[in-house]
């Protein structure tokens, strides 16, 4: 033999590719050692013995023999994907390379075989594969059922010779229940149902509660598999290795396992299927769990936010019902002093008539003098209930506004004519002015007369010294109305300091004063019912440097017709 010959030889057998050489039936007369390792055989095997058919599985061996064989002998060469067949019955992709070799006379007689492992790049193909087909699952937001399944499925299509599992612990953390095993027999899923977890509980049960992989390669002779090994048996399983499923916060979820029906030890590629199907399951499980939790705080949230709608529409309809009770009692109680006040003004009238009466006819200085100070305190009393009369009927809707004809000059000049004694006797000036004012307008001259009144009389009341002046003036002058500024204003004021009040009636004002002179509340209060009946503002400003000035600012129309609204002064051309 050639030297070159002797290294070509030595390089073909430490090759790391299966090269082989074959006859034309098929038969082996070479296998180098690499043959031995891709087959999964002893380093010591014989495999002079071996044929395609024990190299390759059925379908590709037809192949070789139909396809490859024929293609390499008409055109000197053939390559291309197939498969081979280890001792362990799995089928391993490799690429096939086949090289006729000829005798003297040209004519082959021999085929040369060159097998290369291609399972690597083919695993990492089908791997991103099943990851892309169980991710779409996921991004379809399919079932969890239906994505366990598709994980265990897409395992058993790239190692047909495995048969898959995935079990869920349960809510109590301490059985395992069924997730998705479509190659296991019914009766061997139904007897591993509620499998407790524990050291010793087969290989998922085990892995579920150390939170450790489990690899059991022949059940027969492991003692976790004791208590189940005729169960295994009756399945027909022989091996099974276990991963547990853990969280993202390395809590176990389940379990995923490979069962094999000879016994098996697992290779790098048995890894990495194991890895990715509890990984993807992982997430699968953990997805849902978190769907489960957030649809609890919705529906949580939703109760919370019923409950909250029944409560604020209970507390509504109750706030409704005190309202009206509240305008019920207000309506009742101003019907009532309505009443009460003519019931008791009849009586009054008549006592201040029949005082009259004897007053004139009394000779005794002295009984005048009383009957005097009944008349006097009649009077009063009577003012009294005529405000409150009037106070109630504004409360109670009752008040009916009248339209008339309002001589403007003659209003003021009847309440001076009214303030004038009082005024003098406290040492005041009582003014009146008014500026390019309509000579009359349409209106309720008895309202506007009590409150321009009452006005003036507590600043008469409330003013030591200096002059109070009555003051009209148009703040808005048209062909068809006239907006009117009724003022009361004193110099200098001993009244409230930097006060403003508005029509709204309010209890409480000038209290100070009212206690100091004997006053009441109820002038004040009709004055403020009136203005918010039938004024569009009313205001008091205090200060104590300009006076105190208290005003009403009212429309009117001039020279008002019989059409006018009825109001204190009516708007719109009569």
């Amino acid at each position: 033999m050639e030297p070159n010959t002797e290294n070509l030889l030595r390089i073909i057998a430490d090759s790391p590719d299966f090269i082989g050489v074959i006859d034309l039936d098929g038969h082996f007369k070479y296998c180098n050692k690499a043959a031995s390792r891709l087959l999964a055989h002893p380093d010591d095997a014989d495999l002079g013995t071996l044929s395609l058919d024990d190299v390759h599985p059925p379908w590709a061996a037809r192949r070789v023999r139909d396809t490859a064989i024929p293609a390499a002998l008409a055109t000197g060469r053939w390559e291309g994907e197939s498969a081979i067949l280890r001792a362990n019955g799995r089928e391993v992709p490799v690429w096939l390379e086949i090289l006729p070799q000829r005798d003297a006379s040209g004519e082959p007689h021999l085929l040369s075989l060159i097998i290369r492992d291609i399972s690597a790049q083919k695993l990492s193909q089908n791997l991103e594969k099943h990851r892309s087909t169980v991710l779409q699952f996921l991004v379809d937001a399919a079932p969890l059922p239906a994505v366990l399944e598709a994980i265990v499925v897409g395992i058993e299509r790239i190692d047909p010779t495995a048969l898959t599992s995935i079990l869920l612990l349960a809510s109590d953390g301490r059985h395992l229940l069924k997730g998705a095993a479509p190659s296991l027999p019914a009766f061997y899923n139904d007897a591993i149902e509620g499998l407790e977890i524990g050291p010793g509980r087969g290989s998922c049960g085990t892995a579920a509660a150390t939170g450790c992989r489990v690899i059991v390669d022949d059940i027969a002779t492991h003692p976790y598999w004791a208590p189940y090994k005729a169960l295994a048996a009756s399945a027909g399983l022989a091996s099974c290795w276990s991963e547990p499923i853990l969280d993202s916060r390395q809590n176990v979820l389940g379990t995923f396992a490979i069962y094999h029906r000879s016994p098996s030890t697992p290779t790098e590629e048995d890894f990495a299927l194991i890895g990715q199907a509890s990984s993807l399951a992982s997430i699968a499980i953990e997805r849902r769990r978190t769907e489960m939790e957030l649809d609890r705080y919705r529906n949580h949230l939703e109760e919370l936010v019923e409950k909250r709608s029944r409560t604020i529409h209970d507390l509504n309809r109750e706030l409704e019902q005190r309202v009206r009770d509240a305008e019920n009692a207000t309506r009742e109680k101003s019907e009532f002093l309505a009443n009460m006040s003519h019931e008791i003004r009849s009586p009054l009238n008549a006592i201040i008539g029949l005082t009259h009466l004897i007053r004139r006819s009394a000779q005794d200085a002295d009984q005048i003098d009383k009957l005097g100070k009944i008349a006097t305190a009649g009077h009063h009393l009577l003012s009294v209930i005529n405000d409150i009369l009037d106070f109630s009927k504004i409360e109670s809707g009752q008040l009916e506004l009248e339209s008339n004809i309002v001589e403007l000059g003659t209003l003021a000049a009847n309440i001076t004519s009214m303030l004038e004694n009082t005024a003098r006797d406290k040492g005041l000036a009582l003014k009146v002015e008014t500026f390019e004012i309509p000579r009359q307008v349409r209106g309720d001259s008895t309202r506007l007369t009590q409150a321009f009144l009452n006005l003036a009389t507590n600043a008469v009341k409330f003013t030591e010294q200096g002059s109070i002046t009555l003051r009209i003036r148009a703040l808005d002058d048209r062909p068809d109305s006239v907006l009117l500024r009724f003022e009361v204003t004193e110099d200098p004021s001993e009244g409230v300091d930097g006060q403003r009040f508005c029509h709204t009636p309010q209890l409480g004002l000038w209290s100070g004063a009212m206690s100091a002179n004997g006053d009441t509340m109820v002038g004040v209060m009709r004055l403020r019912s009136l203005m918010s009946a039938g004024a569009d503002t009313l205001a008091a400003e205090l200060d104590s440097v300009l006076g105190t000035a208290w005003d009403d600012a009212l429309e009117a129309c001039r020279n008002g017709g019989d059409g006018a609204e009825a109001s204190w002064l009516s708007r719109g051309v009569g």
